[in-house]
């Protein structure tokens, strides 16, 4: 594995940990299991499935091998770790590492050699586009995994952004909200692609100005029509005459261990010019009771806790409470045409992890 150095010493080998290239479809199962026992590590009920997986790496491009390592301990997959790209609403392409490693082989040793091994991808690729975009280097790290912040942190990265996974823990006494005036929800049949173009591209207005936002794509849309959880039964969108105002894009869960289920009451938007009318806190109500018709004993969301229009807030007055967290962490970003000033990653190969 590459040696990245910071002023710092190479890491240690971590004993029984391997790394190798991402081996397509065949790996899926055992990333699969990985990030579910990451998300259940974080309180985020909305467990991966071998079917999403499958769904979602088809998506991600040509490079994806050069992107994505896995990670071994013995003979088993313990969590993989890939460079992301994504084409931001303002035109900044954000390069970020995301690492998953199941948390019974955390702290172990393996972080350090992990982030050796994939930032040099990650600046190798942030060089490319820095000519002609303004790029940032970022990576994703869970709130409950202390010892990979340890090691982003050693190398340069800082917290930028913090965001929680937040559950209501039943679906009782559900607060009766109406429409404002003026507003009516109208149903989306599962598959009426047209209409879901129309709800993705309005979503994404309505985020336009959020921090991270992606640009509307072709690829991305594709991804969300062909996921298990677009579910657009549990969809609640509100109209104002035949503008779309808002929405929650709810989906159902897999189910839990005891066979409980979770309605993910996330994709909570309202378009600017429609906000601080209730519409949200209604929508929410509405779709809080779309998942409990069909089974779900509890919901959960995701909140960015920066948010200007103090989303927690209006989540917590509906009864959900944080059970975790995840930190956006940040190592540069340059204008277009300037050269980042980032390790080249050419520095000396050390023990890491075993190749």
């Amino acid at each position: 594995m590459t040696r990245h150095q910071r002023g710092g010493a190479t890491p240690p080998r971590p004993a029984g940990f391997a790394i190798r290239p991402y081996g397509g479809a065949v790996d899926h199962p055992g990333m699969t299991t990985a990030i579910t026992a990451v998300r259940r590590a974080d309180g985020n009920l909305d467990a991966a499935t071998v079917q999403g997986m499958d769904e979602h790496y088809i998506h991600l491009g040509d490079e994806l091998a050069l992107d994505c390592v896995i990670i071994e301990r013995g003979d088993a997959i313990v969590g993989y770790a890939r460079v992301t790209r994504d084409d931001l609403v303002d035109g900044t392409a954000t390069i970020s590492l995301f690492v998953v490693l199941d948390p019974s082989a955390r702290g172990l040793g393996a972080e350090p050699a992990i982030v050796a091994d994939r930032l040099p991808r990650a600046v190798a690729v942030v060089r490319d586009l820095a000519a002609t975009r303004a790029t940032r280097l970022g990576a994703i790290c869970q709130g409950s995994h202390a010892a990979l912040r340890s090691a982003l942190e050693a190398v340069g990265f800082r917290v930028v952004r913090e965001g929680a996974i937040l559950v209501r823990a039943d679906l009782e006494d559900i607060p009766e909200v109406p429409l404002p005036a003026g507003y009516e929800l109208r149903p989306v049949a599962d598959g009426d692609r047209a209409m879901a173009r129309r709800i993705y591209d309005a979503n994404k207005r309505a985020f336009a100005d959020s921090w991270g936002e992606t640009a509307p794509s072709d690829e991305e849309f594709a991804d969300v029509f062909s996921a298990t959880n677009f579910q657009p039964r549990h969809y609640q969108v509100a109209y104002h005459g035949d503008e779309i105002a808002g929405m929650v894009l709810a989906y159902m869960a897999e189910p839990e261990a005891d066979g409980s289920l979770t309605g993910m009451t996330e994709g909570i938007t309202v378009q600017a010019e429609h906000r601080r009318r209730g519409l949200a806190r209604a929508l929410l109500a509405s779709a809080m009771r779309s998942v409990k018709a069909a089974g779900a004993v509890r919901a959960a969301l995701s909140v960015d806790l920066q948010n200007p229009n103090q989303a927690a807030v209006l989540y917590q007055a509906m009864g959900f409470r944080s059970v975790g967290s995840e930190y956006e962490m940040e190592l540069g970003r340059w204008a277009a045409g300037e050269t980042p000033e980032v390790p080249d990653g050419t520095a000396p190969r050390g023990p890491g992890l075993a190749r």
